[in-house]
């Protein structure tokens, strides 16, 4: 089930990164098409979940993240050194991409039996010319498709310094 909801994220993540972002007011130039997203394999690593009345908790860390972004670095392309920081305010995407570093910020909340994700914005010099608003959009869209397709229903996010915990049930 980590397994599950980390491929989520990350699927998510890259959908981010590798997705058009309309036009941008000032600077980079045009973007390259984005190679194909990785296949995503389950790994021998067995899935922290503890049940609990009929749902369960998938615990993703921080570290897990990582190492599932620094596996697939191509599904983060043309963004560089990307990495991803959990804490209790949210999750923090860190990047450099066309020479500058920016940073998404955004809430992972549930709602209506899916993870949504509130309060995004894009720090930094790359916040002038990326929209938030539509990344977030277009990984709410995608967090969303994919959780349908693995017929689980977000019961719950918490987040923790360095984790996240997804309390989920089978629809």
């Amino acid at each position: 089930m980590t397994l599950v909801v980390a491929t989520l994220i990350l699927i998510a993540l890259a959908a981010f990164l590798t997705s058009e972002t309309g036009s941008p007011t000032t600077g980079p130039p045009a973007e390259q098409s984005p190679p194909p997203s990785p296949s995503l394999t389950p790994e021998s690593r067995p899935a922290d979940t503890t049940p609990t009345s009929g749902s369960e908790q998938v615990v993703i860390t921080e570290e897990e993240l990582n190492r599932e972004i620094a596996e697939n670095p191509r599904a983060f392309g043309p963004a560089r050194d990307v990495r991803a920081e959990i804490d209790p305010s949210g999750i923090t995407m860190r990047f450099t991409a066309y020479g500058l570093g920016g940073a998404f910020r955004a809430r992972p909340v549930a709602r209506d039996g899916t993870i949504e994700l509130e309060d995004a914005r894009v720090d930094g010099p790359l916040g002038l010319v990326v929209d938030a608003g539509e990344l977030r959009s277009r990984l709410t869209t995608e967090l969303q498709r994919r959780l349908a397709a693995e017929g689980v229903t977000v019961e719950d996010v918490t987040l923790e310094q360095n984790q996240l915990v997804v309390t989920v049930s089978r629809a």
